[in-house]
């Protein structure tokens, strides 16, 4: 994944600012990250075809968990 990796409280974040409607620069502006690793996570969620409901409602466990939950979110480089 291109950018930056974020923690899982930067990504619970990023999930929940999306979910508001803030633009992926607004997003990445108030996480401190760049907009293109938000970027990259917006469209790996897209490309899952997760809905950032679904999202908020995995445990961090899942978050980080194996890949046939969300791992690569978070494990990518």
């Amino acid at each position: 994944m291109a950018g930056q990796r974020i923690d899982i409280m930067e990504l619970r974040q990023l999930i929940q600012l999306k979910r508001k409607g803030l633009s992926n620069r607004a997003v990445a502006q108030a996480l401190g990250v760049s907009r293109n690793t938000v970027n990259s996570y917006v469209h790996a969620f897209q490309e899952h075809k997760f809905d950032y409901e679904q999202l908020q409602e995995l445990s961090e466990a899942e978050l980080a968990g194996p890949p046939d939950h969300c791992q690569h979110f978070n494990q990518q480089a």
